[in-house]
């Protein structure tokens, strides 16, 4: 058996560094493909069952989304995959849905429901 000298270590731990920064860099920017898309709504939003005011505020996160619609229509999202947006409510029952995609095609879909009383 022979004996590897401390150069021949350095060349071999160096390599072994290199293909893991490679390896971790690849499945960092895999990450949307991974993970996919997810909607997360600001506790404010999720906790409101009824409200007084017709105008009902949106905001939260939609992580590697591509696109956001709220009830059909398409809401901004920002670099981070903020967004901030607001529905009239109608009076009574109102079912808002918000669906997002990513560039791979997958999709996240959340449903509130909201009583508007005036």
């Amino acid at each position: 058996m022979s004996k590897k000298s401390p150069a021949q270590r350095v060349k071999f731990f160096a390599i072994i560094a290199f293909v893991m920064v490679i390896v971790g860099y690849t499945l960092f920017e895999m990450r949307g493909a991974i993970l996919g898309v997810n909607i997360v709504l600001d506790e404010a939003t999720e906790s409101v069952a009824s409200v007084r005011d017709p105008l009902f505020p949106l905001h939260g996160l939609a992580s590697h989304a591509e696109i956001l619609t709220v009830n059909g229509r398409v809401v901004p999202i920002d670099q981070s995959g903020r967004f901030e947006d607001a529905i009239v409510l109608s009076e009574g029952y109102n079912r808002i849905e918000l669906a997002a995609k990513d560039k791979f095609g997958k999709e996240d879909t959340v449903e509130l429901s909201v009583v508007f009383i005036r």
